[in-house]
């Protein structure tokens, strides 16, 4: 009991600072020393940044927000898509542009637009196996990037 009261009250003199090892009261003095006079663009060498390095990070994971738009925008893509299909296969080809699926009462108007108010655009392949493909230009709204919507029926 008595090794207790004694290792508590060296513990809570360290905690209020009023023992110190006389090695580490000189290693702490030097170490402050040093920060304070080598700085560099107003900060010290060897402290530690409190700014975030989010914009040095090449591969950030999309907010939930993007998600979200990314995944109402596919679902708009794939209905797009469908109907474009439909429209093949009652008039024997795609149509040219997809506002004649507006035109033939086949889609809303607002579904010929993407959760970021980019029009969709239709392809029209040549492959074998598919004839069209939907895209959206996805959450940086320019086409030919990888962050593009696709959907072919």
């Amino acid at each position: 009991m008595r090794g207790l009261v004694i290792a508590m009250s060296i513990v809570v003199g360290a905690a209020a600072g009023c023992v110190k090892p006389e090695a580490d009261s000189k290693r702490t003095a030097s170490t402050s020393q040093k920060k304070t006079s080598s700085r560099v663009r107003g900060k010290s060498i060897g402290a530690k940044s409190t700014r975030s390095t989010k914009t040095n990070q090449p591969h950030r994971l999309p907010s939930r927000k993007v998600r979200a738009a990314s995944q109402a925008t596919m679902a708009v893509v794939k209905q797009v898509a469908g109907a474009v299909t439909l429209h093949a296969m009652s008039e024997g080809k795609p149509p040219k542009a997809l506002r004649a699926l507006v035109d033939k009462e086949l889609l809303e108007p607002a579904q010929l637009k993407d959760a970021w108010g980019q029009p969709l655009v239709l392809r029209i392949l040549r492959r074998k196996g598919e004839s069209h493909k939907v895209c959206s230009s996805g959450p940086d709204r320019r086409m030919a990037t990888e962050d593009d919507i696709c959907a072919s029926d």
